[in-house]
């Protein structure tokens, strides 16, 4: 009886080292990395240069046909010798400092539902308004497309909370309120 747990438990171990992975279909996963350098001469004569760095994940999962939930993340994200501190005795070993801009950073996490004709996004999204980029920033907030010969975005955005949920006096929020129009052009 021995004998054969003993090899009962080894064809489980075994198994447990030989079973197939499987990936969901529903999930999928991209990014970039990118390490640049910079060099520049300021007009009044000063100079700096410096090295930076960003890995940046994203996942998407697919709840349903047009139900999407994306979280995109920045790992690392610093200037070299700056944002990155050394070991304790002085060595060349970095880690990412805590509060620094190299921290880890989730920039979106926002649910999607995507129709034919609207389009609704809610959570922390990026959102650019007009030509020129009026608004360009990762916001908490919803927002409604109406896909209409011209694209309608009707946008409410969390701007500051000021400090309390209580909104009487002092404490009153800030909020975005915007549309914007837009249309697809074919070249």
């Amino acid at each position: 009886m021995k004998k054969l747990a003993i090899a009962l438990f080894a064809v489980v171990c075994m198994a447990m080292f030989i079973a197939p992975a499987y990936a969901d279909d529903r999930v999928s996963l991209s990014g970039s990395m990118r390490v640049r350098a910079w060099d520049k001469d300021y007009a009044n004569g000063s100079d700096a240069s410096w090295w930076d760095q960003r890995f940046r994940i994203q996942t998407t999962i697919n709840i349903a046909d047009d139900v999407k939930a994306v979280m995109r993340a920045d790992y690392g994200d610093g200037k070299w010798g700056s944002d990155y501190t050394t070991n304790y005795n002085g060595g060349l070993v970095t880690r990412p400092n805590r509060g620094s801009s190299s921290a880890i950073d989730i920039d979106r996490g926002y649910l999607q539902i995507d129709k034919e004709m609207w389009q609704v996004t809610a959570g922390q999204q990026f959102v650019g308004l007009g030509i020129n980029e009026v608004l360009d920033a990762n916001m908490t907030g919803i927002k409604l497309v109406l896909k209409l010969p011209v694209k309608v975005s009707l946008i409410y955005g969390k701007a500051n909370e000021n400090g309390n949920t209580n909104d009487d006096g002092n404490n009153d929020d800030t909020d975005l309120y915007a549309v914007n129009l837009g249309y697809d052009r074919s070249e």
